[in-house]
């Protein structure tokens, strides 16, 4: 390279003159540039070669040192093609072939992307450039073949080259998606659009949240609204504003899940223990927000009491409780209620009683029966689904309302009951133990 420099300084006529040469041979015009490769043609009279033109060319890459392209011109025969030969005459090195590769990937690489004007085709492109079986993924198989002592060099010039591919992709990426990439037919991701989910099996609602569903349907039409409240209450509103005194044994810890000792706090908490806590708090607020009475709501919810769990029993389970109150009430809407929730839940023709009992928080009261058959060929029987009444006025006074005016009817469920009459389940143990073999049948 640094003969050829020298000898370039010595070369008596730069290309482009056009006067004749020695020995009547004829001069040639120099080539313009071609493919982003630089060249000198220089015009020069070396009679041992017999040339009448030198060009000097440089690939892209400032690694690989120049070739001559030597061409002869007889002076009545032009040469079809030039003869080339290395500057060194000798063949390039390894790396100068590695970095010579890397630069007209790198080239190719930012004219292409120059083209994309969508999301896919700029997806396209990264994956033929930079993907894992990509252009510059292919190009770095030659580094094998880099001499050691120019591996570093090289590596270099490789990591240079992906950040500007990269760099070069990011920079279209936003400007396609700032354009929208729809114009061209790119696609658009659009999240408000709802996805999509495939699966063998899918899940379901656990039975007992169907019965609540249901439930609260056929309430809706009867015109109740939903009100809830609560599960960790305290005693004012689980016992004292139900009217139940302080020695009642409904009280009695055995009885209930108390967070708080009762012994020792005035008002403690516990988990409630039905969902007449509901009614209270709502009427309560009715009162103060001046919304009511007239008040007409249901409340479903989960209650807990110790109980030994049994084929009609569990230490946790859902009631739904229904309330209402207004001007007039009487027993009588309280049954006409009642049949018209049997007859809109379990159909026509269903049979219901009512059989006297006691509430502190109603008066009258009332058990509430259903003629049901828990089993496939077992005869129908009776089955208490809770209990109901009148409001008893106390617990009016207790949350603000003159009994002598309002009155009221309350009633509660036990939604694990209703389940079970209405699809034939035997044992509320089914209901919770979570096996698919039963739950897939509802």
């Amino acid at each position: 390279m640094r003969h050829l420099e020298e000898s370039i300084s010595q070369w008596p006529r730069a290309s482009g003159h056009r006067e004749p040469l020695a020995d009547g041979l004829q001069p040639v015009l120099p080539t313009s540039e071609d493919a982003g490769r630089r060249h000198l043609a220089l015009n020069v009279g070396w009679g041992d070669l017999g040339c009448t033109e030198l060009e000097i060319w440089w690939p892209r890459s400032r690694f690989m040192g120049p070739c001559l392209v030597l061409e002869r011109f007889p002076s009545r025969d032009l040469p079809s093609s030039p003869a080339t030969y290395p500057a060194d005459m000798s063949q390039p090195a390894p790396e100068a072939d590695f970095l010579a590769s890397l630069d007209e990937l790198l080239g190719r690489g930012l004219d292409d992307i120059q083209q994309v004007g969508d999301v896919a085709g700029l997806e396209t492109w990264r994956v033929a450039y930079l993907g894992s079986k990509g252009s510059l993924k292919a190009a770095m198989a030659a580094m094998k073949d880099v001499p050691k002592e120019a591996k570093p060099a090289a590596g270099a010039r490789a990591n240079a080259v992906k950040s500007a591919l990269e760099e070069a992709y990011e920079q279209r990426r936003s400007a396609v998606q700032g354009s929208g990439g729809a114009d061209r037919g790119g696609f658009v991701l659009d999240l408000t659009e709802p996805g999509l989910h495939e699966a063998h099996a899918l899940g379901r609602r656990h039975i007992l949240m169907q019965v609540r569903a249901e439930l609260v349907e056929v309430c809706a039409r009867l015109g109740f609204a939903v009100a809830d409240g609560p599960e960790l209450e305290d005693d004012e509103h689980n016992f004292a504003k139900l009217n139940i005194p302080a020695d009642h044994p409904a009280r009695d810890p055995i009885d209930n899940f108390y967070v708080d000792n009762p012994a020792t706090t005035r008002r403690p908490r516990m988990l409630r223990s039905q969902t007449s806590t509901v009614q209270i708090r709502t009427m309560e607020r009715a009162v103060r927000e001046g919304w009511g009475p007239p008040i007409k709501v249901i409340s479903p919810g989960r209650v807990y009491r110790p109980d030994t769990v049994d084929a009609t029993h569990s230490f946790m389970f859902h009631q739904l409780e229904g309330l209402y109150v207004d001007e007039g009430v009487s027993m009588v809407d309280l049954k006409t209620t009642l049949l018209q929730f049997a007859e809109a839940y379990f159909g026509k023709g269903a049979q219901i009683r009512l059989r006297p009992s006691f509430f502190p928080f109603t008066e009258p009261s009332a058990e509430f029966d259903m003629m049901i058959a828990l089993r496939p060929g077992e005869a129908p029987r009776w089955i208490e689904l809770g209990g109901c009444g009148m409001v008893d006025p106390n617990v009016l006074i207790a949350c603000g309302i003159d009994p002598e005016r309002w009155s009221g009817f309350a009633w509660g469920f036990g939604i694990e009951r209703l389940a079970m009459g209405k699809y034939g389940i035997p044992d509320i143990r089914m209901l919770f133990e979570n096996d698919l073999r039963f739950l897939k049948q509802f």
